[in-house]
């Protein structure tokens, strides 16, 4: 049996029922045909009326049709895609150093067509000899006649107001309808005769053709589209609709006011690829296996795309990570188009946008299942074109500036090298302003995908969900420009969904929401809340009861969790309070640390930056407390292996979770190690609570696993063969070849 088609009745429960069909069953059968059939036709009829035309091919990305490799080049070494920097200002696009041609075939050109880019030489060639470079662009017709659309030649040597990115905007009335190859050329002079090549460094910056494209029918489908949008690295607070008052967040903020909002949303991990694992699986990190973002996953975990699949759905993915390409995660099993970053390391929010929209347009008669995961918020923080410093004021690299001499780093961050991003600049502040200014950016590339949904008519009968993987840290608790923590910063959360058929219009959910959620939300909304195969597998629950009855479902406590990469650190958190228990000691920089069996507890009502613990202490593996100070005298291993794993989740199993006395006990004696502050001594429910919390992040440690979810389902255990395997260990030869591959060095 091919494992990636699944049987029907694995998931939807099927079962025979054998019942007597009387000749009055027959005459009613009949009947009831009869009336169906008419249904039918009259809904045929409407189907029909339904009908109507939408534009497709309205755009040409050549950044994304050169990364697809659809092009040809008379000099591969002199043509190839980069992100370059001219007077302060960073593009993605293509650089082809002159004498070179570039040939993109098949491009059709629609009706009232524009082709916009912007051209610049590098500032590397403007004082060094050389003619200057002439850009040329034309279009060859199926005949092999030729016809110049462009031609311009630039100097910046000779010309100071040339050393910057010169904006262009082309029409192209005299082509339109037509399809064509479009040649992209440069030459080293004027002229186009010189062979000095010598420091012709020429860059088109993000060229793109748009037009109104061409007609095509689009006949609605029943069934709901699904769009699925991940946010790689985003915190909540840096977006409009969750109160931040000078980030510009249009396009979220409009989705926000259409649909719902959930105010306290957390990730289940604050890895990459162990939370998108957990979105489409619905299973916790330490239930799939993947605990971090350098482990291969060699089985298909059945999850949500596998479903819709089978319920009829074309499933597409477009990811802007290589950590998530398919080597590591394997899950383009389960989808029908698995487009990803390769060979490149990442690709920008523009490119992930292009991509979607030339899907969407391919795919709008079909129900679509579509996940599209955006990077730019991620650091390096260097934002791409007009978005560059829009939030910062003055020189960063001004010796004046003192804000990032606190801040640590880990050693291998490399930080003295004259190639690290950060080194130039002294103000933590630039920092967080070039965050926000990604943000705007992938914002406006979001904003695209959502005009895309409204040309194609697609808009009210798409299921949109918005969600970040993970947050990043800024310093708040001693971890710059990464997320390593339990803290809110790390693991809260956008989420934000939308489907005018039935989510209301600008709800905000109090309750607390998980990642984990997601895919059983979707089933609920498209009407398979039965389904068997995520009745089986699922840990998460459908959010909807959050906003059709959010002041019944407001006075539950459900307890939450977020597992920590590699076993580090693990964190349980209600309404009110967070419990982190810190597993394994692990190092993260001068500042910030973890150490074995140390339990912080936060209240995150009355301390929301969670900068003052209620309470602190150590958590033996009986009610006799170790004392974990005198490990801290030895320097950890640098790596976690798997042997630190099993011994932890050995650990997990054999603690005991005190009771409220016992708690209370450890909590109020003065031993000089463990604390609480003096508002919560005598709060019985606040010991309570926690003791729920505390069961909750040891459960957590040691669920069961996808394997054991599926025991009785045959076809699907037989996915992960005999010995219950799916991930590589850590470390894996393969795994290392693949990352250094990359370009990522290291042990």
């Amino acid at each position: 049996m091919n494992i990636i088609t699944i049987k029907s009745k694995l998931s939807r429960g099927a079962r025979t029922v054998h019942k007597q069909i009387s000749l009055h069953s027959i005459y009613t059968f009949f009947l009831l045909s009869a009336c169906l059939a008419a249904l039918f036709a009259g809904c045929g009829e409407q189907q029909a009326r339904r009908e109507s035309t939408v534009s497709v091919d309205t755009e040409v990305d050549f950044v994304l049709r050169m990364r697809e490799e659809r092009f040809t080049t008379s000099n591969p070494n002199f043509g190839y895609l980069n992100i370059v920097e001219i007077n302060g200002l960073r593009h993605w696009g293509i650089y082809e150093h002159a004498p070179c041609r570039l040939e993109f075939p098949d491009v059709y050109i629609g009706t009232a067509p524009r082709l916009e880019f912007s051209i610049g030489i590098l500032p590397g060639a403007w004082e060094k000899p050389g003619d200057g470079v002439r850009f040329e662009i034309s279009a060859v017709a199926s005949d092999e006649s030729s016809q110049i659309l462009y031609s311009e030649y630039i100097d910046p040597r000779k010309h100071a107001d040339q050393r910057r990115w010169l904006p262009r905007s082309v029409a192209l009335d005299a082509i339109a309808g037509a399809t064509a190859t479009i040649v992209f050329e440069t030459f080293p002079s004027d002229e186009k005769t010189s062979a000095d090549n010598h420091s012709d460094w020429a860059f088109w910056a993000d060229p793109r053709l748009r037009s109104q494209g061409r007609q095509e029918k689009h006949i609605p489908h029943e069934k709901p589209n699904i769009l699925l949008i991940t946010l790689d690295t985003l915190r909540t607070d840096y977006v409009g609709c969750y109160g931040n008052d000078w980030i510009q967040t249009p396009a979220l903020d409009r989705l926000a006011g259409s649909g719902v909002l959930f105010e306290k949303a957390y990730t289940v991990s604050y890895h990459t690829n162990p939370s998108h694992l957990s979105m489409l699986t619905s299973l916790s990190p330490y239930a799939h296996g993947i605990i971090g973002n350098q482990q291969v996953l060699t089985t298909p975990l059945p999850c949500l795309p596998q479903i819709l699949q089978e319920l009829g759905y074309t499933t597409l993915a477009a990811i802007s990570a290589c950590h998530l390409d398919n080597f590591m995660t394997g899950l383009s099993a389960w989808f029908d188009y698995y487009d990803k970053t390769l060979p490149q390391k990442v690709r920008t929010g523009s490119m992930i946008s292009s991509l979607a929209i030339r899907r969407l347009e391919q795919i709008h008669n079909e129900p679509f299942f579509y996940w599209l995961h955006y990077y730019d918020s991620h650091q390096p923080y260097l934002a791409l074109g007009k978005y560059n410093r829009m939030y910062y004021e003055g020189d960063p690299a001004d010796p004046s500036h003192d804000s990032m001499k606190s801040a640590s780093f880990p050693e291998d961050w490399n930080i003295d090298s004259p190639n690290n991003w950060m080194r130039p600049f002294k103000d933590l502040q630039y920092f967080k302003m070039e965050y926000a200014a990604e943000i705007t950016y992938m914002d406006a590339q979001l904003e695209r995908v959502f005009d895309a949904l409204r040309r194609l008519q697609l808009e009210d009968n798409t299921i949109v969900i918005v969600v970040a993987d993970h947050g990043e840290g800024l310093g708040d608790h001693h971890v710059y420009f990464d997320h390593w923590t339990q803290f809110n910063e790390d693991i809260r959360v956008p989420f934000i969904m939308a489907y005018p058929n039935l989510l209301p219009e600008g709800r905000r959910v109090h309750a607390n929401a998980s990642t984990l959620d997601i895919a059983p939300t979707i089933l609920d909304l498209i009407g398979e809340q039965e389904n068997y195969l995520a009745n089986q597998l699922f840990e998460g629950r459908s959010l909807r009861p959050l906003w059709e009855s959010p002041d019944e479902r407001a006075a539950e406590r459900v307890a939450g969790f977020t597992n920590g990469p590699y076993y580090v650190n693990n964190a349980a958190y209600d309404e009110r309070y967070k419990v982190i228990w810190e597993m394994q000691r692990k190092v993260y920089n001068r500042d910030y640390q973890t150490l074995s069996d140390r339990v912080r507890i936060y209240d995150m009502q009355d301390d929301p930056h969670e900068q003052n613990p209620a309470a602190v202490f150590y958590w033996g593996n009986t009610d006799q407390r170790i004392d974990p100070w005198e490990e801290e005298e030895n320097s950890p291993p640098p790596v976690i292996s798997d042997d630190d794993i099993q011994r932890v989740k050995q650990t997990a199993r054999r603690k005991i979770v005190p009771g409220v006395e016992i708690l209370q006990q450890w909590l109020l004696e003065d031993n000089g190690r463990d604390f609480i502050q003096e508002k919560y001594r005598n709060d019985q429910d606040f010991f309570e609570r926690i003791v729920i919390l505390l069961e909750k992040v040891k459960q957590t440690v040691n669920p069961p696993t996808a394997v054991e979810r599926v025991k009785d389902m045959p076809d699907m255990a037989s996915l992960f063969g005999e010995d219950g395997g799916g991930v590589k260990p850590l470390n894996d030869p393969a795994m290392k070849d693949f990352l250094q591959s990359l370009g990522y060095a290291g042990n």
